[in-house]
C-alpha cells in the first residue's frame, strides 16, 4: 500500500467524500485527489502534519506511523521523528545481527519489527 491509497482508506473511514473533505479541512481538492492516486509526491513536515490532523490520527498510534513511514518512504528519506544520528548509530549492529542470524533472518525480522514497533510507544 502507497501514501495515496492509505490516504484514501483514512479519509474513508470518516465517511467523508473528496470535496467534504477538503472543504471541511480548507484543502485544495484537486492537490487531495492527485495525492490519493500517487500523481504528486507526499508532502513533508508542515503540510504532512495538517493531513494527519485533518485525517484525525493521533499521535504515536499505528496509524499515525504508518501515515509518516510511507511518506518518507515515496520521498526516499527517513521519517522526521527519526533522528540521522540515531539511526547511524545502531546501523553496524543492525548489519551485524542480520549477518549472524543469516539463517534465521524471517523469525529475525519479525522480531526487529516487534522491537521497532515498541520503541514507537515508549
Amino acid at each position: 500500500m502507497g501514501f495515496g491509497d492509505f490516504f484514501l482508506e483514512l479519509r474513508k473511514r470518516q465517511n467523508l467524500s473528496l470535496r467534504e473533505f477538503c472543504q471541511k479541512n480548507g484543502f485544495d481538492a484537486s492537490n487531495i485527489s492527485k495525492l490519493e492516486r500517487g500523481i504528486l509526491p507526499p508532502p513533508q513536515n508542515e503540510v504532512l502534519e495538517k493531513y494527519a490532523k485533518a485525517l484525525e490520527l493521533v499521535v504515536g498510534t499505528d496509524d499515525w506511523y504508518q501515515f509518516h513511514d510511507l511518506a518518507a518512504a515515496e520521498n526516499r528519506k527517513l521519517p522526521a521523528y527519526m533522528s540521522e544520528e540515531e539511526i547511524e548509530k545502531k546501523v553496524p549492529i543492525f548489519f551485524r545481527a542480520l549477518r549472524d542470524n543469516a539463517e534465521d533472518i524471517d523469525i529475525f525480522t519479525e522480531k526487529l519489527k516487534e522491537k521497532i514497533k515498541a520503541s514507537w510507544r515508549a
